[in-house]
């Protein structure tokens, strides 16, 4: 799979927004505890596609309860495909659960679907991106920091002064794609991370870690 950076502002044979959560999650647990952002296409739409999703968390930016390892952490978690739907691969009590962000994020989320749905765009300027494709994840960044000393991963040879790519692998040495990431807060503040996506396609598997700047 080739990933072109690339900054993408309406739906295309990329990225298509706002999925419907009964397309793409098969449990309520999905669904109650997700905002779908969008789809990734890696082939024609409807053959290969990733789903973007990011969970709700609690006021320190916290998705799960503890740092338990390559499914879930602080600031990280996997879900995959599976019979045709998402699925998280944690246990449900290992996700934190708070009612911090999803009234507000949930009101958001659904007006700016509903402004999509109308004009096609996040905004009436069309500046604001649905998704960053990228070929390399940065050493350069705070979600890194957070996963360093958890994940299994390589850095590779430096790229600049403070920069190296980092590639992440799964427990049985699988390595993950990074894809892009996504700025949550321009579909559904006051929820503000960046959510990066990474794919391991032989297990159709996303791994999700969130940045706070």
């Amino acid at each position: 799979m080739n990933v072109e950076p690339l900054e993408v502002y309406k739906n295309g044979d990329k990225y298509t927004a706002f999925p419907e959560p009964d397309d793409v999650f098969g449990r309520e647990l999905e669904k109650s505890h997700f905002l779908p952002l969008g789809l990734i296409h890696l082939a024609k739409p409807g053959e290969k596609d990733v789903l973007v999703a990011v969970p709700f968390c609690d006021e320190a930016g916290c998705i799960g309860n503890v740092n338990r390892g390559p499914t879930i952490g602080d600031y990280w978690l996997t879900y995959s495909l599976k019979d045709g739907k998402w699925s998280v691969d944690c246990s449900p009590d290992e996700l934190i659960y708070c009612d911090y962000y999803p009234k507000e994020s949930r009101e958001k989320y659904s007006k700016n679907k509903e402004y999509f749905s109308q004009f096609g765009v996040l905004s009436k300027d069309s500046d604001k991106e649905l998704f960053t494709f990228d070929c390399f994840a940065s050493s350069y960044s705070n979600w890194y920091a957070r996963i360093g000393d958890h994940l299994k991963h390589d850095l590779s040879p430096p790229v600049d002064e403070d920069e190296r790519h980092v590639t992440i692998y799964d427990d049985s040495g699988d390595k993950f794609q990074y894809l892009g990431h996504a700025e949550v807060c321009l579909y559904a503040r006051p929820m503000a991370a960046q959510l990066h996506v990474f794919y391991l396609d032989k297990l159709k598997k996303v791994l999700i870690i969130t940045e706070y700047t």
